[in-house]
């Protein structure tokens, strides 16, 4: 590369934004810069010990101009240096840097700025172009995000992708920063008209072009919805309307409740107010957005829960949760509030950017520029929902989960831009930016991530093809990925587990209802015994819930993601079978909530003695199963039995193996069980095993003295 660092430009070596006269120029520490470019075809690249402010030649060589990556490995401390002797872009890029953490809930201590980062500015041309031409991978403080009652800090890498674009006004001015470029995408406020006309052009789209959304008549109206009138003024009346009939388009919203949704209810008291008008003032701001947003499209009606349910009347709302397959799939479009927390922060959000004049001394008429954090959209295929709750928390929640799947078309209003799904589960073009790589569902889409891209890339139009699927092995299949996704979700209350996933049960029940056969606390009766295999799939063992919500056979009784031993064969179908399943339902629907399951099963009964078992090599310790002759072996278990609390089960305590009569990649399935009830011979399901060589299953079983019938609650 020779001597083609001399420049009679004197910009700053770490923003490469042009320094006041003032200035002073940093000499040291010398950093280590990496620089790759392309030319004739060919890749170039060069790595030096420089100083700070290193120049780069002005104007960029052709071929630099074409693409040219510059790596700086540096303390993040130099930013502070450089902002200290007054060079505007660090200083911009400082507060980009910190109020990207701020919305990641991670800080910069001491620690992060002696920490050395990794800086790396892009040229981006044609097909190399990206939203991001800065990228700075830092070391910040997560304890407050992933760890809050660990008390110690503990820190991580962290990755901040930023765009240094001309600011508005000055696309058509000399730009004099060497890797800045005009963006195409304007995702700085969701709640502009910029975002709203492109919300309806993916509505027009979706109506018009996209066969299996083409919508017909509008959808009955749920039995209350909001009546929304705007005036001449911009301002809109919003009140209650019940029982109106006919056939109109509707919107919903998906939401997480805060403190004001609790002041601004429905309830029997309030319902004749509502009938009236409801005041704009009472209305928590993501309601007011919804509102919004539904009226600039043209749309009259608007369902929001917690004001079409009648809060405090358990009649109505056991009613209206009965309908929320029917409300979900009938309405035009749902408006969910990705980012916000609460009901109380809105719809909309205006990203934070910096701006970063063009220093006092520049006579020409150059640009200014706008510094601001942008999606990094690549987390959202391999994370799964759960560790995406700083940035979209709304996805997290059990009761969303269903609205997503059963909701003909979805505008997600997140952290920087909007984005859209439909029915036809296409990734293109889903969001403003359009560089959304793999969907909004996330990798496995249940916090475990590596998810399948047929699972996360087209969610909703999987679902479809689950719906539609013609053999019982496919629909298993689809249902199963259903537990998975839904099993780890979060959820305000323990008992609206079953209740928030009604309406894709229903969905599946009545598609399917010859095969699959009676609804059974999240299975399907026509499935066992291969239902009951099912297993926790993660590390982070949580406990099953306070209140009853199904019999411990049941994935739903389990606080944990479940996965399940889908296609394996059963290859001793004699060794088990379930001779009655018995429940109550908790109201009229179906679907929902139950209560006093048993299930009575004939098969063949081992005992063992549940141990923990110490490993110095490694130092650590396993929870196993012990069996009469002194072998033991690790299984899947339910909850933290070793846990103190009303569900511990010390060790040494005797527990039992059932066969199942299946086997998985040659290897025996067995549940867990514990006896509650001696005379009435009944047990709780502790776990499965999955790994059971044939050796240790004849040695477990030998002085098993055949099946018995026992009761499983």
């Amino acid at each position: 590369m020779g001597n083609c660092f001399s420049s009679s430009q004197r910009r700053c070596g770490i923003c490469y934004f042009e320094l006041d006269e003032e200035c002073a120029a940093l000499v040291e520490p010398s950093v280590h810069r990496s620089y790759t470019w392309r030319k004739d075809s060919h890749i170039h690249d060069e790595e030096r010990t420089e100083s700070p402010d290193e120049q780069l030649p002005f104007p960029l060589p052709e071929a630099w101009r074409e693409f040219l990556r510059i790596e700086i490995k540096a303390k993040l401390g130099i930013f502070q240096a450089s902002r200290k002797r007054g060079c505007r872009g660090c200083e911009s890029i400082i507060k980009a840097v910190e109020s990207a953490c701020a919305d990641d809930g991670v800080f910069l201590d001491s620690k992060s700025w002696e920490e050395v980062v990794q800086i790396t500015w892009v040229v981006p041309s044609g097909r190399d172009r990206e939203l991001s031409n800065l990228k700075i991978v830092l070391t910040a403080n997560v304890s407050k995000r992933d760890a809050p009652d660990r008390g110690s800090e503990e820190y991580h890498l962290w990755t901040i992708l930023i765009d240094v674009d001309r600011a508005a006004g000055h696309e058509k001015e000399e730009n004099w920063h060497p890797f800045a470029y005009k963006s195409p995408v304007p995702f700085n406020n969701t709640g502009s008209e910029t975002s709203f006309k492109r919300i309806s052009e993916w509505l027009h789209e979706c109506n018009s072009m996209h066969k299996s959304c083409m919508s017909g008549p509008a959808a009955q109206l749920p039995k209350r919805v909001l009546e929304m009138t705007p005036d001449s003024g911009n301002n809109i009346k919003v009140r209650l309307v019940q029982d109106v009939g006919g056939q109109e388009r509707y919107a919903c919203l998906s939401h997480r409740w805060g403190a004001s949704t609790h002041l601004c209810q429905t309830t029997v008291d309030s319902l004749p107010s509502h009938l009236h008008e409801i005041p704009w003032s009472l209305l928590p701001k993501t309601f007011q957005d919804a509102a919004k947003v539904a009226v600039w499209l043209g749309i009259k009606y608007l369902w929001i829960d917690s004001l079409c349910i009648i809060q405090d009347s358990a009649e109505d709302w056991k009613e209206q949760a009965a309908q929320m397959c029917e409300i979900y799939t009938g309405g035009y479009v749902t408006f969910a509030a990705a980012w916000s927390a609460d009901s109380d922060v809105g719809l909309f959000r205006e990203s934070p950017s910096f701006t970063v004049e063009c220093p006092a001394h520049v006579k020409q008429q150059v640009a200014s520029y706008l510094i601001r954090r942008v999606p990094e959209h690549i987390t959202w295929d391999v994370a799964g929902v759960l560790k995406m709750t700083p940035e979209l928390p709304l996805l997290s929640r059990a009761w969303v989960y269903q609205e997503r799947l059963l909701s003909p078309r979805i505008v997600y209003f997140t952290r920087y831009e909007v984005a859209f799904e439909c029915a036809r589960g296409s990734r293109e073009r889903i969001c403003e930016c359009e560089h959304l790589p793999g969907g909004i569902w996330g990798g496995g889409s249940n916090g475990a991530g590596g998810g399948l891209g047929e699972y996360t890339e087209f969610r909703k139009l999987y679902h479809s093809e689950g719906l539609a699927a013609s053999n019982l092995a496919a629909i298993r299949k689809h249902w199963h990925q259903i537990v998975a996704e839904y099993s780890g979700l979060r959820i305000s209350f323990t008992s609206d587990r079953l209740p928030a996933l009604a309406g894709v049960a229903r969905q599946y029940g009545t598609a399917h209802s010859a095969d699959l056969g009676r609804y059974v606390a999240g299975m399907w009766e026509n499935c066992f015994p291969s239902e009951l295999l099912w297993y926790r799939a993660t590390q982070n063992v949580h406990d099953r819930p306070d209140s009853y919500c199904g019999p411990t056979w049941s994935w739903i009784s389990m606080g944990n993601i479940a996965a399940y031993a889908t296609g394996c064969p059963r290859t001793y179908p004699d060794d088990l079978k379930v001779l009655s399943i018995d429940f109550k339902l908790n109201g009229l629907d179906k679907y929902a909530s139950i209560s006093d399951a048993v299930m009575e099963v004939r098969g063949y009964l081992a005992p063992g003695t549940l141990v923990e078992v110490h490993n110095p090599l490694w130092n650590t310790k396993s929870i196993r199963f012990e069996g009469v002759a002194g072998n033991s072996l690790t299984f899947h278990y339910d909850y933290p039995l070793d846990k103190p609390g009303p569900k511990h089960i010390p060790f040494g305590t005797q527990i039992w193996c059932m066969k199942t009569g299946f086997v998985w990649g040659g290897k025996h399935i067995c549940m867990l069980l514990h006896q509650t009830n001696f005379v009435e011979d009944t047990y709780e399901r502790i776990g499965l095993a999955t790994e059971v060589g044939r050796a240790d299953l004849d040695s477990w079983f030998v002085d098993s003295k055949g099946k018995r019938p026992i009761r499983i609650v």
